[in-house]
């Protein structure tokens, strides 16, 4: 966990999650991110030093179903990874996001296309037309909100959100760039199957108690949790648990218990949750490259067996149990901090080591 600086090499991007970044092919050097920024597309190149170049595209559409124009709210971005079953297939740029009339919508484009679209560098946000297709609304319901999207290592992707009446929701389906050779050019095209959403609580509406089965003591987030898939095709949901009292000495706020549930690659419905911190203020997972899920959280509640302080916990591929909580750093006067100041991040290199980064209380 711990390490000496680490100089001219990019582990996390600050700002806002998530960002997309990648690196050309054939480019050892330069790095290209994708950010976004109320409703529009921002697409920069980073060549070890700074950012060279830097295109804004909006996100404005129009509706061919409706007629109407379609603007993306605060997009959630990721990298879905070619299909393992189809060669032609490339990496691909998600964008999901919500509109004014709170559907759900999602589009995407090829690496190639966004790496011509900075080669121009010609747009900026006053430019018309976006650099991205036509989107697809996946909600379709008006009562959407707090998207999320995560891929599995056969190329199917899980699109999650909030849903005003329904709680969890979610839609699997495909998003597949190729590339086909029309004359001499090389056109990129998009295929998208998408399935029909369905509601998927974390926390099932609790039955009556048996003697065989208990009712949780937990109830499901009213927002969608933090979610992450790993390289086995597990989806794994994270989330804080509605405040609960402390004892005197504690600390200066209730306990906010950090739970986890895993969505099996064959299961219709959430395991049961972990309780993986007694209380955390902030927390920050990651997988690495082999699999591995790493967290991090950041612990007010102070007693003589589980200081206040920052902690670190792991989950082995192919585990259910996570490894016993390793003290980063403890103080008590972690037991101040108030969610405004509790920042922390975790990030993963592609060596495997794990990186933490805090807000220190003194």
């Amino acid at each position: 966990i711990r390490d000496r600086p680490q100089q001219d090499r990019l582990i996390a991007l600050p700002g806002s999650v998530p960002a997309a970044l990648w690196a050309p092919p054939g480019d050892s050097q330069t790095r290209l991110v994708a950010t976004s920024t109320g409703n529009t597309l921002k697409l920069s190149a980073w060549d070890g030093d700074q950012q060279a170049v830097t295109v804004l595209s909006p996100l404005r559409f129009g509706d061919l179903e409706q007629g109407n124009q379609v603007s993306l709210n605060d997009p959630y971005l990721m990298l879905a990874p070619p299909s393992p079953d189809d060669e032609e297939a490339i990496e691909t740029l998600i964008v999901l996001g919500t509109d004014g009339n709170h559907d759900l919508w999602i589009t995407g484009s090829s690496m190639p296309n966004l790496q011509a679209l900075l080669a121009e560098s010609s747009l900026t946000e006053e430019d018309g037309p976006t650099a991205l297709p036509i989107p697809v609304n996946l909600s379709r319901s008006g009562a959407a909100s707090k998207p999320a999207i995560v891929a599995r290592a056969d190329g199917s992707l899980y699109a999650f959100w909030w849903d005003q009446f329904d709680g969890l929701t979610m839609v699997d389906g495909l998003v597949v760039a190729s590339t086909i050779l029309s004359g001499t050019e090389e056109i990129t095209h998009l295929r998208e199957i998408w399935g029909e959403p369905r509601s998927l609580p974390l926390i099932p509406p609790a039955a009556a108690a048996t003697d065989e089965e208990e009712t949780s003591p937990y109830t499901s987030p009213e927002t969608t949790p933090r979610i992450l898939a790993d390289a086995t095709g597990r989806i794994h949901a994270f989330w804080q648990a509605s405040p609960q009292a402390m004892a005197p000495g504690e600390g200066t706020s209730d306990h906010r218990p950090l739970l986890h549930s895993l969505l099996e690659p064959d299961e219709m419905a959430w395991s049961s949750p972990a309780v993986l911190a007694v209380s955390a203020e902030s927390f920050d997972v990651a997988p690495d490259a082999s699999g591995n899920m790493h967290l991090a959280f950041m612990q007010p509640v102070h007693t003589n067996d589980s200081p206040a302080g920052v902690y670190y916990r792991r989950l082995e591929i192919g585990k259910t149990s996570w490894t016993t909580a390793t003290p980063v750093e403890l103080s008590r006067y972690f037991r101040s901090l108030s969610s405004e100041k509790s920042h922390l991040r975790l990030a993963v290199d592609q060596r495997n080591r794990v990186f933490i980064a805090w807000d220190q209380p003194y």
